[in-house]
């Protein structure tokens, strides 16, 4: 299979997911360094999205089932940490914020926001403030902050960089509305 989602962690390495593979690759090495098959009791299940935990370890959202998955870089070690939806197939965009709370899109065609509490494991629905949603994104802004947006209609790449409304989250709750924002842009020459 071809690759979906990526990330470039921190620490150096590469993370993708191909087919049904999760695979670590080292730039330094220019190989793959770590690579193993995704629940292989569910044998159709590929990395789809991917963010990196204040501490290091790797999650990543699969297709069709929306299982969340951790991999610990240190120990090498697969976990499996349930699934986020049962109603839906897709995990869209995730990113973590400084308290250890992961912000999950779920959907395509209803789309939710869920967040999961990596201390504990409990997950909760983000309640979108406006009456009606049918898009949604996340994304860990330049200054480290998540921010989630809400629309009304299915974003588009203009609407990515120009959304209706962006509000920044945190403990797994929405903060406050962003006026600025440039903050919730992650590309640093912008």
């Amino acid at each position: 299979g071809y690759p979906f989602g990526s990330l470039a962690a921190t620490n150096g390495k590469v993370y993708l997911g191909a087919g049904t593979m999760f695979m670590e690759f080292d730039p330094a090495s220019a190989s793959f360094s770590y690579y193993e098959h995704i629940h292989p009791e569910a044998p159709g299940d590929n990395a789809w999205c991917f963010a990196e935990a204040p501490d290091g370890e790797i999650y990543f959202g699969a297709h069709p089932q929306t299982w969340l998955t951790r991999y610990n870089p240190f120990s090498r070690k697969l976990t499996d940490c349930g699934i986020l939806d049962s109603t839906q197939s897709y995990v869209g965009t995730m990113a973590f914020d400084r308290f250890g709370y992961l912000y999950c899109v779920i959907g395509t065609q209803t789309y939710k926001v869920v967040v999961w509490n990596s201390a504990n494991g409990e997950k909760k629905i983000l309640s979108c403030p406006q009456e009606q949603q049918n898009g949604a994104a996340v994304s860990q802004g330049r200054n480290g902050e998540v921010y989630v947006s809400f629309s009304h209609s299915t974003l588009t790449c203009e609407q990515m960089q120009n959304p209706l409304e962006w509000y920044r989250v945190e403990h797994g709750t929405i903060y406050a509305r962003v006026t600025d924002l440039s903050v919730c842009n992650n590309y640093r020459n912008s």
